[in-house]
């Protein structure tokens, strides 16, 4: 298993736009020195080779939100990220750290 934190760069958002256009997106596994800022077409590329790969797990603050980023930026990722949802592949440190603190 590959584990990736994975995270996106927008423009700003506004009403009405949840998911603002991609600017760019980084990239880092635990290895020191595996950290990448990626511009829009090497964040694209790398996504959906990513989601699309069982044996890799996606983490991140605020996932939900590149998630759908990345889905509004091209629809045909949308079945791949629940496909990785439905496998429990995308992890959610935000989210996570908030259940630990309620614990």
């Amino acid at each position: 298993m590959k584990i990736w934190s994975f995270d996106t760069e927008t423009h700003r958002k506004r009403p009405g736009l949840m998911a603002p256009p991609l600017v760019c997106g980084s990239v880092a596994t635990r290895d020191p020195g595996s950290e990448w800022l990626l511009d829009k077409a090497q964040a694209r590329h790398f996504f959906s080779n990513t989601i699309a790969d069982p044996d890799v797990h996606i983490v991140g603050a605020n996932l939900a939100f590149d998630l759908g980023v990345m889905a509004a930026d091209n629809p045909r990722l949308i079945e791949p990220i629940f496909a990785a949802l439905d496998a429990g592949r995308l992890h959610d440190v935000a989210i996570r750290e908030a259940l630990i603190d309620i614990a």
